[in-house]
């Protein structure tokens, strides 16, 4: 395979990977990185896991993708594999070490960048933009930032892809439910590192509302058996339609929707 050009425009060999610094001094996830797919994957039985992994799937080899706030890279790695041309950025010096760590081991070739994202910029846009669990350590208004941040680093035809805590569903006791199932590990993640409370997100009413629609919805239940509490969104940006009539309903455009 030739060697290909990354995001920033510089050579890289399929054997080897770069890793630039621009990230802060200060690591607030130093202590969770070591444990933090172990304990998604406990806490979620595995729904976390499959979350990210069915994203695959829809990206073509020779494609370009960014995993925003990659943690561990265990999904970054599996779309390299796969031939996708990926860039992992992340602000955490730990998490970088460990997915480089991990990618060394399967002799995968990547881009790690330490940066923030909001100061951080691609010289070309990418194909996907990947937000695994990453957009849930904000709060609202610096989520919503976030969210625009990483849309306008796609191309025109490029898919956002989300993996989160799905929206509140069912009766008043399974929304209880719910809602603790998602401020226990939040709680966690504030104690070790900071990360805003808040709270579930409705990122396929809120994308919608921005342009974007929903072509992929897949939710994920714990240990393949109990609930479903975790979402999966493709968004791709809505287009009128050539004669310039209105956009179909919103039934019509939403996509595959199905759990695993």
């Amino acid at each position: 395979m030739d060697p290909h050009p990354d995001p920033a425009g510089t050579p890289v060999s399929p054997k080897a990977d770069r890793v630039e610094n621009t990230g802060p001094p200060c690591d607030l996830y130093r202590l969770a990185a070591p444990i933090y797919d172990a304990c998604t994957t406990l806490w979620s039985g595995r729904a976390i896991w499959r979350s990210r992994r069915c994203q695959i799937e829809n990206m073509a080899p020779g494609s370009r993708a960014l995993y925003a706030g990659g943690g561990q890279g265990r999904a970054a790695i599996v779309a390299a594999r796969s031939g996708v041309r990926v860039t992992y950025v992340d602000r955490s010096p730990a998490m970088i070490r460990i997915a480089r760590k991990l990618a060394k081991r399967q002799a995968v070739s990547m881009d790690f960048v330490q940066a923030d994202l909001m100061d951080w910029q691609p010289d070309v846009p990418f194909d996907h933009v990947v937000a695994n669990h990453f957009l849930n350590v904000f709060a609202p208004p610096a989520m919503r930032a976030m969210r625009n941040r990483l849309s306008s680093f796609l191309g025109d035809a490029g898919a956002m892809h989300v993996a989160d805590f799905r929206p509140l569903v069912g009766s008043r006791l399974l929304r209880a439910l719910q809602r603790l199932h998602h401020i226990i590990p939040l709680s966690g993640c504030a104690a070790l590192t900071r990360n805003a409370m808040h709270p579930i997100y409705d990122h396929g009413l809120e994308m919608e509302r921005l342009g974007w629609t929903p072509v992929r919805i897949q939710d994920h239940r714990i240990w393949g058996l109990g609930p479903g509490w975790y979402r999966t969104w493709q968004f791709e940006r809505m287009r009128q339609m050539v004669d310039g009539s209105d956009l179909p309903p919103r039934s019509a455009r939403i996509g595959r929707r199905k759990t695993s």
